[in-house]
């Protein structure tokens, strides 16, 4: 009965196992499938743009490295954002799947796959490869690697030669996909030598293959050198616009201790919850050596004291096999984070968590052969099941969360560019947008050491190139620009600016519109903040003319319906048309009050456009439609008694200019 069970709990991870790992990797990235284009993706498409045809497998001038099998699949999909981030999300499913079936046969356990397919595709740091599309380079490197390896072990198994060709191919892929691909046969090799050809023998004796498998070995395997060894010659001739091969063995210990996090990440969670140290290196350590000190006592009670079967008895070798998959995953990580530790600077290390990406694949070995290991004899049975599920139920914990959280901040920068998009498309019109942020950062890290926040539009990109790289029909004659502004950055310290040049406030003049970046709770907008007003018609009855050569035209207010459902405020939004037929002599400014009867209910107070365009830097003549918001608190103040009361007045005496003009909310 016991062995019935056993056989149909097989079967259903066996058929299902796959499925729960890809819908849940799915369910937790599908919403990076309506992202836009950003970050990195703008310079590499770019510099794909002048490289077309394949240009990019015979130079790389201009880019700082040799990947051009990523390079390929990107110009087959062009710029389709859509069609790139389904690439990136089904390619981390599929590496998702490949690492469970891996998993499943080198260690012969159901449980040790479904674990491992589930620690990798939910993995906190791989959301940094699978979010935005370059990173493609380390997906496509996971991907040659794993289905190389799966593939020369099917054709050890029943040889046929359309299966060795095929490996070979993914691994040509994978090794022209990104530099790492140079230490391919090692890391194939060794995955296969654990697998083949009845895993690695417990005995020394046992080493000895037959010289068919010798043969079968080295046929698998000497393509794969090769071409390990061509992409090192071709790095080693063609230009290149970084110095890569030069050792940067500085602050070895952080990149070191940044891996030992990866390894005890959960711990890593802990220690942050509870401590926030200055510097994390010291506890990054400690975290990934308690996780190898688990390890190791681990493997010393395999050793030291011996598992037992229904019946009693030392069962055969394969109820090891676990234990083994989790050796080779902790072989494997400092394995594929060798060139990373050496020949990257340690800032670029830390502030790129997507480079563990393939020491993932170790994670989730190592951590899915522990947590299904045999017990040994003086551990209760049912222990093991338990201890397995809540090791992966407290992995899961922290990193579902974690990775929710950066797609959230990815999707908040996104709307906010989205709107930038929508607004700029405009024929003909210069847009000024002041203050973008480039850079979100969570409120609290989650981990030790490195960058956790969401990056979207840095400062070596060019805001028109974005536009235009996201929209095929963007005008060519639409002229967008950004500025920073330091009086008027939203009071957070989660959102950080496009580092841009400060805004020269008398070139304001010379753009058609501005939008001025305002925080209103937890996001982020751009409304408009100024419409230039050259050729509109004047109105023959002004508002208000105060008398010395500034004229408020005319005004209105309403609800921005845009504004209040996406953030569920009330949102009241102030059109105010002005005109300077001679700037003033003295010091004005201008005063805008939400009244309620008589009381203050909130002032929107300041220089015209968003604040930023005092009116004595006007040109004679000039005309601007000037936006202000208020929010106005549900509840609190009735919309029949609110009125809007608009002036002048002296900032240095504080008195009023006599003219003003006022408009009721309707």
């Amino acid at each position: 009965m016991a062995s019935t069970t056993r056989r149909l709990t097989h079967l259903l991870l066996e058929s299902i196992a796959p499925l729960l790992i890809m819908v849940v990797g799915f369910l937790l990235y599908r919403p990076a499938l309506d992202l836009m284009l950003f970050w990195d993706d703008i310079p590499h498409m770019l510099w794909l743009d002048t490289h077309l045809g394949g240009e990019y497998w015979l130079s790389s001038s201009g880019f700082p490295f040799y990947r051009p099998a990523a390079f390929t699949a990107w110009e087959i999909l062009g710029h389709d954002a859509a069609a790139l981030h389904t690439l990136s999300v089904g390619l981390h499913l599929i590496n998702a799947v490949l690492v469970s079936a891996l998993a499943h046969r080198l260690s012969h356990s159901h449980q040790a796959g479904f674990f491992a397919g589930l620690l990798f595709v939910t993995f906190p740091f791989s959301y940094q490869t699978v979010i935005p599309t370059p990173a493609q380079f380390h997906l496509w490197l996971t991907f040659g690697f794993l289905a190389s390896a799966y593939l020369i072990l099917v054709w050890l198994d029943h040889p046929q030669h359309w299966k060795l060709i095929l490996a070979w191919v993914v691994a040509f892929w994978a090794i022209f996909s990104h530099e790492n691909g140079m230490i391919a046969p090692l890391l194939i090799g060794l995955i296969i030598l654990t697998a083949h050809p009845n895993q690695l023998p417990l005995r020394r004796a046992d080493f000895e293959l037959t010289r068919l498998r010798q043969n079968r070995l080295i046929v698998a395997l000497a393509p794969i050198a090769f071409f390990a060894l061509l992409y090192g010659l071709i790095w080693q001739i063609i230009p290149l616009d970084n110095d890569s091969t030069s050792l940067k063995t500085a602050a070895l210990d952080v990149k070191i201790g940044q891996t030992l996090q990866a390894i005890g990440f959960p711990l890593a969670a802990q220690f942050r919850m509870f401590l926030d140290p200055q510097s994390g290196t010291a506890l990054a350590w400690v975290s990934g050596c308690v996780a190898l000190l688990i390890f190791g006592l681990w493997f010393y009670m395999q050793h030291r004291w011996p598992i037992h079967n229904d019946e009693g008895d030392t069962p055969p070798r394969a109820s090891f096999e676990p234990t083994r998959l989790a050796r080779l995953g902790l072989v494997w990580i400092p394995l594929a984070m060798l060139p990373a530790w050496l020949f990257l600077d340690v800032n670029y290390l830390l502030s790129n968590p997507r480079l563990h990406y393939l020491a993932s694949v170790g994670v989730a070995w190592a951590w899915a052969g522990l947590l299904t290991a045999p017990l040994p004899r003086i551990a209760p049975r049912l222990l093991q099941p338990i201890v397995g599920v809540t090791g992966l139920i407290i992995a899961l914990m922290v990193a579902l969360p974690f990775i929710q959280s950066r797609l959230d901040e990815h999707h908040l920068l996104n709307d906010y560019y989205q709107e930038i998009a929508d607004t700029a498309a405009v024929e003909n019109q210069s847009l000024l947008v002041v203050n973008p942020p480039a850079y979100l950062a969570p409120r609290k890290p989650t981990f030790l050491l490195g960058a956790e926040g969401s990056v979207y539009l840095p400062d070596f990109v060019n805001l028109t190139d974005f536009l235009r790289l996201n929209d095929n029909d963007f005008p060519a004659s639409a002229i967008t620009n950004v500025a920073r502004a330091d009086d008027i950055i939203p009071a957070t310290t989660r959102i950080y600016q496009v580092e841009a040049a400060g805004l020269d406030r008398a070139t304001l003049s010379t753009y058609d519109r501005v939008l001025v970046s305002r925080q209103i709770g937890g996001d982020i907008f751009a409304p408009l903040a100024g419409i230039h007003l050259e050729n509109a018609p004047i109105s023959a009855n002004p508002a208000a003319d105060f008398g010395n050569g500034i004229i408020l035209e005319s005004l209105q207010i309403g609800s921005d319906e845009t504004l209040s459902e996406i953030t569920e405020k009330n949102i009241l939004r102030l059109e105010l048309v002005w005109q300077v037929q001679s700037p003033p002599t003295e010091p004005l400014e201008i005063f805008v009050h939400l009244m309620c009867d008589e009381r203050l209910a909130t002032d929107a107070d300041g220089p015209p456009v968003g604040r930023l365009y005092p009116l004595e830097m006007w040109q004679s003549g000039e005309r601007w439609q000037d936006f202000r918001y208020f929010i106005i608190p549900d509840g609190l103040y009735p919309p029949e008694c609110l009125s809007v009361l608009v002036g002048l007045y002296n900032p240095v005496t504080g008195d009023r200019l006599p003219t003003t003009a006022s408009i009721s909310v309707e």
